[in-house]
This record gives structure tokens, sequence and C-alpha cells, in this order.
């Protein structure tokens, strides 16, 4: 549902359905932005966030946006800790989630083609 929303925003979009998939697809294509749909940042998302900013250094970032269905003021802190650069809680109206995706996606970073070109 998130994919069809985003593409009748008019943005090109990509799922991944594992962690390994989408740090694949994160080395093979440069994305705008990485959207994040969890039902709260646990350690695994917030490890795997680390560990996509430390493997980045040196490059622009790539921006994160967390859309989640819980979270509290410290589960916040964690995600800015983690390099998570906006967190939207659900449920997020359509409208909302794309003028969110629109200023927070950096066009800048498209190099190498984009992962809708791979499907």
């Amino acid at each position: 549902m998130l994919v069809s929303l985003l593409d009748a925003a008019g943005h090109r979009s990509y799922a991944s359905e594992s962690v390994d998939d989408a740090l694949t697809a994160i080395e093979e294509f440069d994305f705008d932005l990485l959207l994040i749909n969890a039902n709260e940042p646990d350690t695994e998302l917030l490890d795997f966030v680390k560990l996509l900013r430390f493997a980045q250094m040196g490059e622009p970032p790539l921006p994160i946006v967390l859309l989640t269905a819980c979270c509290d003021e410290a589960k916040r802190l964690d995600c800015d800790e983690a390099g998570i650069d906006l967190v939207l809680e659900k449920p997020i109206a359509p409208a909302a989630l794309s003028r969110a995706v629109a200023s927070c996606a950096a066009p800048e970073r498209r190099r190498r083609g984009t992962a809708h070109d791979r499907q």
C-alpha cells in the first residue's frame, strides 16, 4: 500500500522484502531517500541505520525517513542518534507523506541509475 501511495503521488519507489535486499539495492543504486516502514524503531532497525551511516562515510548522506506506529520521546532520541533524519507517525495522510518525502529527498545522490530501472 505504501508503494501505491508513493507511486500515485508521482514518486518512483522500490520495495525490499529484507534488510539484505535493501542493502544490496542501496549499494547498486543511488536513491533519493530511504523510507523505512516499521511498527516501532527497535534495536535491529537502529543498528541497520548506524551500519548504513558508517558504510556511507565520505559520501553524500542518504536521507532516512522512518514511518512508525509507536515512537515516544526516548525512541525519537534513539532514532536521531542512529542517523534517522525524520520520524513520521502512522497513520499519515497520503498528502503529508508525499510532502515529507519531497522535502527530504536528495536528488543529487542519483548517479548510477535508479532501483526503478532494476524492475
